[in-house]
């Protein structure tokens, strides 16, 4: 070759590989011998050099000097391969930046050569025929939040024994830990220069921290250093449209992926979520999924607060509704209840505040209180429905004190829906019991189901996104806004639930008609063909019947009195 060195694609083609051939064998070899390691170490120093993983830097300085001794110079190396390869922290901190940062996170695709058969959980077998494409994303596996906690924190400590864990224990969880990774690929196709790359890597930054210090130079970028612990990554915008819109170094050093889905048509990015906001840091026990301060800075949960509005308005309707139609107080004051609910719900996920918080939960229990104290109060004596109602009173006083010294929201949680549940199975007895008209009967069934089935949808899509909180993030920023914000559960929770209460009041305004021996005097009705509501059809004749009973209440009185005197 007349002295010179033959380049990659010479000495392939002298090998008698040509065309797209030799191009894709040099292509792997440069991408796995060079962009690999590099965006594995450029990754690690990063990391290292976070204000938030300084003890990390400092662990692993205090690790090399505990080995190597201090360097006597600047123009000192460490070059003892066999002993770096065995330093414990800096193999955590390998193994933890190749599994948050891997460098191929997305599709690693291959096709099937021959048919495979694959036996599921459920004992049933399937076969994946010839020439399937099926793939496998690092990002994935590395993230699975029952094997890695805290799936997208920095943690090299996992990689190493846990204070009291037996030396089994420890092997039999980095066993399973190493079965989820793949940063080199798996099997037979996996990379084959794995140990160089790590070698590699090993060598450089036990000789750069060795020396150095670093972090990350606040002229470049906008360094994050309030994080909690266990909180997840601002979420970075992704995407062509966003190239140069990221500020902070969490996005700045985030991949350039040109596969990223984009978002649906005119959708407008989801911008990082914000620690606070016009209302400062949020003071609440609980913040749910949604992201804070992402739609408004005056706003903390935007969506969440918004569809406070269902509560507000069923309730308004519902109070107006009742005293127009002469509907005892009692539902008037149960629709109030439900009112302030509302209000106090759009106050807290406005804010994120804690005594905001409290004006959004104990009205939930207060106001269910009424109702609660109505079903279980029906064909009593006033003075036994008199001790119900201070009973539940002080039952409510003393929940709220307990809530109040714990901070425990599953307190509130489990005593509002066993009151709810209390309520709905007396009601129900009521309603089989007392009401013999099989038209009524089957409305109040209706509107039963109707109220429980939105009340259970509502808490479902609610826990769902509090399990599933991490994945909704995701693909609430890969629809954009406003589509993402179909996917806010604990809005939907508002939604649903908010008319399944209102279809509870509903219920509980009929059924008392036929208790009271007024059922004549109203009609039920669907209201622009989906709204359950009870009409007045004889006001003068309600006023008429009301006075009579007081009028005979009122004998029945003096006569008690009389046969005392006697």
């Amino acid at each position: 070759d007349n002295g010179k060195n033959p380049t990659t694609l010479e000495a392939l083609k002298k090998s008698g590989l040509k065309g797209d051939h030799a191009y894709s064998f040099s292509s792997d070899h440069i991408f796995a011998g060079h962009a690999n390691t590099s965006i594995q170490l450029a990754y690690l120093c990063y990391e290292l050099s976070r204000p938030g993983n300084s003890r990390k830097q400092t662990r692993l300085k205090h690790e090399l000097f505990e080995t190597f001794g201090k360097p006597a110079s600047l123009s000192s190396i460490i070059d003892d391969l066999e002993i770096v390869d065995k330093l414990p922290y800096l193999n955590a901190l390998i193994e933890e930046n190749s599994r948050v940062h891997s460098s191929l996170p997305g599709a690693e695709p291959r096709v099937v050569p021959r048919p495979y058969l694959l036996e599921m959980e459920n004992g049933k077998k399937v076969v994946v025929p010839v020439g399937t494409v099926i793939s496998c994303l690092p990002y994935a596996m590395h993230r699975v939040p029952t094997i890695f906690p805290e799936p997208d924190q920095f943690i090299p400590e996992r990689w190493l024994p846990y204070d009291h864990e037996f030396q089994q224990e420890y092997k039999e969880r980095i066993k399973l830990q190493q079965k989820y990774m793949m940063p080199f690929g798996k099997g037979i196709r996996m990379c084959l220069g794995r140990n160089l790359a790590l070698m590699e890597m090993k060598m450089a930054i036990v000789n750069l921290y060795w020396h150095f210090y670093s972090r990350i130079d606040p002229n470049w970028c906008e360094v994050v250093t309030s994080k909690d612990p266990g909180s997840t990554p601002a979420p970075i915008n992704l995407g062509s449209r966003n190239v140069g819109t990221n500020t902070t170094d969490e996005e700045k050093m985030t991949m350039y992926d040109s596969t990223t889905e984009d978002m649906f048509p005119f959708a407008i990015p989801y911008p990082p979520e914000q620690d606070d906001g016009f209302w400062g840091i949020p003071t609440s026990t609980i913040d749910w999924c949604e992201e804070n301060y992402v739609v408004s800075k005056y706003v903390a949960e935007a969506l969440n607060t918004v569809t406070n509005s269902v509560f507000i308005l069923l309730a308004s309707f519902a109070t107006y509704h009742a005293y127009k139609n002469k509907l005892e107080p009692r539902f008037i004051f149960s629709a109030l209840g439900f009112l302030l609910v509302g209000i106090g719900s759009w106050l807290f996920h406005m804010t994120l505040k804690y005594h905001f918080q409290l004006l959004d939960e104990l009205p939930m229990i207060y106001a269910t209180c009424i109702p609660f104290w109505s079903v279980f109060s029906e064909f009593k004596t006033k003075e036994q429905s008199m001790r119900i109602a201070w009973g539940t009173f002080m039952g409510a006083n003393l929940l709220t004190v307990i809530y109040l010294y714990f901070r425990d929201p599953t307190i509130h949680q489990v005593s509002y829906g066993t009151l709810n549940v209390l309520i709905v199975i007396r009601s129900i007895r009521l309603r089989k019991k007392y009401v013999h008209d099989e038209v009524a009967a089957k409305q109040l069934h209706t509107t039963s189901i109707l109220g429980i089935g939105l009340f259970l949808l509502g808490y479902l899509l609610w826990n769902l996104d509090i399990h599933f909180c991490t994945e909704v993030r995701i693909a609430r920023r890969n629809w954009g806004m406003p589509y993402g914000f179909v996917l806010e559960g604990h809005g939907w929770w508002h939604i649903l639930t908010g008319s399944g209460v209102y279809c509870s009041l509903v219920y509980e305004e009929y059924l008392r008609c036929f208790l009271t021996g007024t059922e004549k005097f109203f009609q039920f009705q669907w209201a622009y063909g989906f709204l359950p509501v009870v009409y007045c059809i004889d006001k003068p004749g309600l006023q008429r019947h009301r006075a009579v009973k007081k009028l005979a209440e009122e004998d029945s009185k003096y006569l008690e009195k009389m046969k005392k005197d006697l």
